[in-house]
């Protein structure tokens, strides 16, 4: 009889309490999951981000570089520009030609090696922008190519989406280039 009155006097969790404490467990769960799923997301979304305004200045960076190495405009259009550069500096090797494109209906912004016949896709995130051109002083527009000595990328606005076509990324860049190796007029 000693047995069965220390069996009878254990005390355990009846179904109702084992039921009520699973499901406490899972809304804890539930809402943990949630809270590191929205960290992730934004994590995600920050690095979008962050990777269009790299983009973006590593593109102007290098366009910045190249065209303060231009010895001669070939073309100059709203959409782009065309010019002969010695980028190395050497002297020793002969100029090449380039080219850079904003080409908006297709949201790139593309960099030509003219003479090499290599074409570079710079940016696919350009949704508007524009190059103007001006003379010495800085304020007089021009159209001339002997006359350009800054060039203004105006309104370079680059924006990234996701595929529900969200925007998760978005840098506009207006900037002025002073052509240092253009022979005066």
């Amino acid at each position: 009889m000693k047995i069965s009155s220390k069996i009878g006097s254990r005390r355990g969790f009846t179904l109702i309490e084992v039921m009520i404490g699973i499901a406490v467990l899972s809304f804890v769960i539930a809402a943990i999951t949630s809270v590191l799923n929205t960290g992730k997301r934004q994590f995600e979304e920050s690095s979008r981000k962050i990777g269009v305004v790299q983009n973006a200045r590593l593109s102007i960076e290098r366009m910045t570089r190249e065209l303060r190495h231009a010895s001669i405009v070939v073309e100059a259009e709203p959409d782009s520009i065309a010019f002969i550069a010695d980028l190395d500096g050497d002297l020793m090797t002969p100029a090449k030609e380039y080219a850079y494109v904003l080409d908006i209906a297709n949201n790139e912004l593309i960099r030509y090696n003219i003479t090499d016949g290599e074409e570079t896709v710079l940016s696919y995130f350009l949704e508007s922008g524009n190059f103007s051109y001006y003379e010495e002083d800085a304020t007089t527009p021009t159209i001339s190519h002997s006359a350009i000595r800054i060039v203004e990328f105006s309104h370079i606005l680059l924006t990234q989406r996701n595929s529900s076509g969200k925007v998760v990324g978005k840098t506009e860049i207006n900037t002025r280039i002073s052509l240092r190796n253009v022979s005066p007029m």
